[in-house]
């Protein structure tokens, strides 16, 4: 059993489950709005290039963990694109490029129960990688849970993406209570698990197929498990 005062989730991947290839996914309205600002191809061209852009960002993002915004992507997406490069159309283009991606985002059936048995007993937090800073907290409300979260930090807000050092100190100081004190709980073995251990706090992972050097009781096959392990839970 694992003895804490506050628990912290991922978001993506963990409360909800959502398709990670964003080029395997289809944005009809964007790809009007973005033919409205000039560009010139058909649907699966858009994808391909708007997916091309955001690779480039993502991969500057994996070596120095600063973030991105939607409206990033969609001033990277307009000069690979020769649109015209525009404040306000960008953020329209993200935007609606957000609406679309999000439909496909479904919460874990049982979470949100979840959440709110355990909010009784412990503070709540989500700490997430996300491009939008709508986005999670938009869904934490359809969801009904919104109102159970202590600190929603996110990345695109904070400026960097876990697992960079700052996100973890800066949650601690938000939450307000010491390392040891907080569970972490996600998806990801280097944002969720490694990192959060590494700045002194509990982590559990959720994964079928954990990394070896997971011990198996640090290891969840769904969030809905979070319970079994905490006192009183089960």
């Amino acid at each position: 059993m694992i003895d804490v005062s506050a628990i912290l989730f991922d978001f993506f991947g963990t409360l909800v489950t959502y398709e990670p290839d964003r080029s395997r996914l289809e944005y009809p309205a964007t790809h009007r709005l973005a033919r409205s600002l000039g560009y010139r191809w058909d649907h699966d061209h858009f994808v391909t290039d708007w997916h091309a852009a955001s690779s480039t960002l993502e991969a500057r993002t994996a070596e120095s963990h600063a973030e991105f915004s939607m409206t990033d992507a969609a001033h990277a997406f307009a000069k690979r694109s020769g649109l015209v490069r525009d404040e306000r159309a960008a953020v329209e283009l993200g935007a609606r490029f957000v609406d679309e991606w999000q439909q496909h985002v479904i919460p874990v059936p049982g979470a949100a129960d979840m959440l709110r048995r355990l909010a009784a007993s412990y503070r709540l937090g989500i700490v997430s990688n996300t491009h939008d800073p709508a986005m999670v907290p938009s869904m934490l409300d359809s969801m009904g849970i919104a109102d159970v979260m202590s600190i929603v930090l996110l990345s695109v807000e904070h400026g960097y993406r876990k697992p960079h050092p700052s996100i973890y100190v800066r949650c601690l100081d938000q939450i307000q209570v010491s390392p040891g004190e907080v569970l972490f709980v996600g998806d990801s073995y280097a944002a969720d698990y490694e990192a959060p251990r590494r700045a002194g706090m509990h982590a559990l992972l959720i994964s079928d197929s954990p990394p070896s050097v997971v011990p198996a009781a640090h290891r969840l096959r769904t969030v809905i498990d979070t319970e079994s392990v905490l006192p009183g839970q089960t």
